[in-house]
């Protein structure tokens, strides 16, 4: 897990600070899709972490490119799609990463039973969230790393991971970048599954990203959400609560 300097310092000096003086403060927060990735924002309002740092947590599912427009418009408080961000970042746009919850992307490339490598691919139809979002990057890497030109792919941009899954299951497409419990799920109906976007793209895929006037305006609420994130998460990985994560899944 990483931190923007100023938010780390925040934490560490000022664990009782509150995101402001009422007892609650709204926070939107965009959810590219409703999977294991962004499981700690579900769980992390479900179980109540969200509430114990006065804060009104609400997850907004839309598309990534939508979601980095609606940040930069003060439309959001906060992202969860670190791919778009970074590729908005580069882009020139005022936008922050200020955590990581995950080390790495999870999704798979998933294909169609009859696909049986990367390069089999090649004229085919492959599904990715968008152009700039994490699965599209890590989609090309793979491409890329098993010798192929991303450009002899065709790509079929989705707008959500459940899009992908929901295309590729009904032969709509060949392959997809899925998440899990997607990318599972396509194998056990007998998909392919031909590589792992960690083992090709330096990826985080989901985190939290805040615009910079957002960030100045309101810190405290920036601080607050992180905080009642790494609860959650901090909750997710003690053994003993194992079987209740398994029930809520």
């Amino acid at each position: 897990l990483r931190f923007a300097g100023g938010l780390i310092a925040a934490l560490v000096f000022f664990p009782s600070i509150t995101c402001s003086a009422q007892s609650n403060a709204r926070a939107t927060v965009h959810i590219p899709t409703k999977s294991l990735t962004s499981m700690p924002l579900f769980f992390g309002k479900d179980k109540g972490f969200f509430a114990r740092e006065n804060v009104d947590v609400d997850l907004v599912l839309m598309s990534p490119p939508t979601a980095i427009a609606a940040l930069v418009a003060g439309e959001l408080d906060f992202s969860t799609t670190v791919g778009a961000g970074i590729s908005a970042t580069m882009r020139g746009l005022p936008i922050k990463r200020i955590l990581y919850i995950q080390q790495s992307v999870t999704f798979a490339l998933m294909a169609a039973p009859e696909v049986k490598s990367v390069r089999d691919l090649v004229g085919k139809s492959l599904g990715a969230v968008a152009l700039t979002d994490a699965t599209a990057i890590a989609a090309r890497e793979i491409i890329k790393g098993n010798g192929v030109d991303p450009s002899a792919v065709n790509f079929f941009y989705t707008q959500s991971t459940e899009s992908s899954r929901t295309a590729l299951m009904s032969k709509k497409i060949t392959a997809a970048m899925l998440p899990p419990p997607f990318a599972e799920e396509t194998q056990v109906r007998g998909f392919n599954r031909l590589a792992e976007a960690k083992d090709y793209a330096p990826l985080s895929g989901i985190g939290l990203l805040a615009s910079s006037d957002a960030l100045k305006k309101n810190p405290n609420k920036a601080v607050a959400v992180i905080r009642a994130v790494l609860r959650t998460m901090a909750y997710m990985r003690d053994p003993k609560n194992h079987n209740e994560l398994v029930d809520y899944i």
